[in-house]
């Protein structure tokens, strides 16, 4: 089965590989029982990480049940 063009993985950061809108309209048609090629309904966001400076005073060992610091960034599908 041919296929068209692939998205790139991910754009500069801070871009995402489709608009918000685009993917939106792909979910929707999803649900409507549309066929929608399956990388229609992915859509690559480049995060970069956090950018809250780390505080001096606080144990870096010893974070709140649950809290996941991002601090590297990465690679994230919505």
């Amino acid at each position: 089965m041919p296929q068209g063009p692939k998205a790139p993985i991910a754009d500069p950061a801070g871009v995402s590989n489709m608009t918000a809108e685009q993917h939106k309209s792909a979910l929707q048609a999803l649900s409507n029982g549309q066929p929608v090629p399956y990388p229609a309904t992915l859509r690559t966001v480049v995060h970069a990480g956090t950018k809250a400076p780390k505080r001096e005073d606080q144990d870096p060992d010893k974070k709140p049940p649950g809290y996941s610091r991002n601090a590297r960034g990465g690679f994230f599908t919505s």
